[in-house]
């Protein structure tokens, strides 16, 4: 029940209260642990910057669940907003092999932008490979729409008319935005 009402409200933005029903629930779970109350609460300290806090939830969650690729793909991000970006590939990688679709696209994408602001050769061999990893591993049309744009073979304007939410669209530029950051335009990367 606690798990439900901290999940409730955190969709709901009320990170506060969400992260006080997880705190409950881990406590009353404290001899068994289960990994997804971890790794919503080490959520909820990533988005308020807490990352050491949400590594240590991370781990703990890892340590529950190994295979688990959505607790890899959640370390994967922290660490990557933390700096530690050779923690965050690690991760990523782990998470292409995810049992779930759409957490093997998502860390293939993460991939490609790490390796293609990496703007080495051998970071845009792996960055691509990525890429079409990620389009190999969804089954949702918006995604490879997504992934083809970034690897160049739609333009934005494409992907964008195709668009059918305000979240696609701003999924579209924020994509849009990255593939000309890494390609050295920065003004279009602006737009």
């Amino acid at each position: 029940a606690l798990r439900t009402l901290g999940y409730l409200r955190l969709e709901r933005g009320d990170f506060q209260e969400a992260l006080e029903a997880y705190e409950k629930g881990i406590q009353v779970l404290v001899f068994t642990g289960l990994p997804e109350d971890f790794h919503n609460r080490a959520r909820l300290h990533r988005l308020a910057g807490n990352y050491a806090l949400a590594l240590d939830d991370h781990n703990r969650a890892i340590a529950l669940a190994p295979n688990e690729g959505v607790v890899c793909q959640g370390r994967g991000l922290t660490r990557w907003f933390a700096g530690d970006i050779h923690g965050a590939l690690d991760d990523f990688a782990q998470g292409t092999v995810s049992r779930n679709p759409d957490v093997r696209s998502q860390c293939n994408v993460w991939i490609w932008e790490i390796q293609m602001l990496a703007d080495s050769p051998s970071a845009r061999e792996t960055a691509d490979a990525a890429l079409l990893r990620a389009r190999e591993a969804t089954g949702d049309a918006r995604d490879i729409r997504i992934v083809d744009m970034c690897r160049g073979q739609v333009s934005p304007d494409q992907v964008l008319a195709s668009a059918k939410s305000d979240l696609e669209r701003a999924m579209v530029y924020f994509y849009a935005g990255a593939k000309a950051l890494v390609d050295g335009d920065r003004a279009q990367a602006v737009k």
